[in-house]
């Protein structure tokens, strides 16, 4: 009987301390595991991304947001229900994120949209995801928040300049096609890149028209491009055009004839005068390339002694050079040499203004005169 019973208490004592020690490891675990929740805790609320998580089974929801959302959102209690996270957020972009985390719930589906806070000053890349559980019936779900308003509100800067730049490209273009003169660009190959409508218009009657051309300077520095366009004879500008490319024929022709010519333009700035001319009147090289006028003309043939003496030279040189503003018609007037040449000297109105000079040299003798 006392051994029976030495026996019982024997076993009783292996259990008790068989059971303090399940009991202590038990405890110790459980306290690794909190030690290891809590890390694993403190990792996630260490991310630079804000986070909610909804955990349920089946009946009850759990859910939390991270101190970082909170701080994202302005929000108080971390504490907060998923329909309350959604109120944080512009009504469109609410209605977006409810849908996307119901079929996540539902049928297990990720999802990754952008959506913007309330008053669009805070912008995020939002991705949802199921967590893994050990337990079948509890299901565990997250949401990552990164900010990317930085970025965002880059995008919307160079989306603004982007739209501007579009905007002020089709002022442009429809400035171009409203001109009345065609205008066409040419790359390095001389492709036509871009033609107005005008050019694209009237490209058979393209050929009767003055093209004028200028090259473009872009940023696109391996390609040169070139700009030209047309204008009409019968514009203003065309006669204009029409009217210079006479003057350099004029210029050409009067330099190749035997008879002296010269011509000062408007300002009396002599700008052209033949090889006769300048042996007639005995002008040097250097005075021919002096910025000289028609009162310096004078001057050099007074000294000459090709001009009548008069009693005040400043008055005549003063009288001939108002005929630049006064001439409408051609004037002449006869000049006699010491050696009995008579020089006859024409003063026309010149179409491009100023007053062109003709001297025909007369061969008489004085004898004969």
């Amino acid at each position: 009987m006392n051994f029976l019973l030495i026996l019982f208490y024997f076993c009783f004592l292996c259990c008790g301390a068989l059971f303090y020690i399940l009991i202590r490891s038990y405890k110790k675990e459980t306290e690794s595991s909190i030690q290891t929740a809590h890390q694993y805790e403190d990792i996630l609320e260490s991310a630079f991304d804000g986070f909610f998580y909804e955990i349920t089974d089946g009946k009850e929801i759990c859910s939390l947001s991270s101190r970082r959302l909170c701080l994202f959102l302005n929000i108080v209690d971390q504490n907060i229900s998923f329909d309350q996270l959604l109120a944080c957020f512009k009504p469109e972009d609410a209605v977006l994120l409810s849908n996307a985390f119901h079929l996540l719930k539902e049928e297990n589906k990720t999802f990754e949209m952008t959506v913007s806070s309330l008053l669009g000053l805070t912008h995020f890349n939002v991705s949802g995801r199921l967590l893994p559980s050990d337990e079948p019936r509890q299901k565990a779900f997250i949401l990552w928040f990164k900010d990317i308003s930085a970025i965002t509100e880059f995008n919307l800067k160079e989306r603004q300049k982007y739209d501007t730049v579009l905007a002020q490209r089709d002022i442009l273009t429809q400035t171009l096609n409203t001109l009345p003169f065609p205008i066409v660009v040419l790359d390095s190959n001389e492709e036509i890149c871009f033609s107005n409508k005008s050019y694209q218009k009237e490209s058979d009657e393209n050929g009767d028209m003055h093209w004028l051309e200028t090259p473009l300077s872009l940023m696109d520095t391996q390609n040169r491009y070139l700009l030209k366009y047309g204008q009409d004879k019968t514009t203003e500008e065309g006669l204009k055009v029409l009217l210079a490319d006479t003057n350099r024929a004029h210029l050409k022709t009067f330099k190749e004839l035997s008879t002296p010519i010269a011509l000062f333009d408007a300002k009396t700035k002599l700008i052209f005068s033949n090889k006769s001319f300048n042996l007639l009147w005995k002008l040097e090289p250097s005075f021919l390339k002096k910025d000289s006028g028609y009162e310096d003309f004078l001057d050099q043939i007074q000294e000459n002694g090709f001009l009548p003496q008069v009693k005040d030279f400043s008055q005549y040189k003063k009288i001939q050079k108002n005929l630049f503003a006064q001439l409408t018609k051609t004037t002449e007037e006869f000049l006699y040499f010491p050696n009995g040449q008579i020089i006859r000297h024409l003063m026309i109105p010149y179409a491009a203004g100023g007053i062109l000079i003709v001297d025909e040299i007369q061969n008489i003798s004085s004898e004969k005169a």
